[in-house]
């Protein structure tokens, strides 16, 4: 192992979904089968890479 990361720092699907931003639009997306946790992924990281104010950002 070279490196362990806390899963704290990790952006995963479930993160993304409870988020209090995201959350409320892409709970109901992800469990109705409309997005996989690729693109959901894919969605928020778009979405976060376009903000200012990016919590995400270093």
């Amino acid at each position: 192992v070279l490196l362990v990361v806390p899963l704290d720092l990790a952006i995963t699907p479930m993160r993304v979904l409870q988020d209090p931003i995201y959350s409320a639009k892409c709970r109901p997306l992800f469990e109705e089968g409309d997005v996989d946790d690729r693109f959901l992924m894919m969605l928020f990281l778009t979405v976060e890479h376009a903000m200012k104010n990016s919590s995400w950002k270093p």
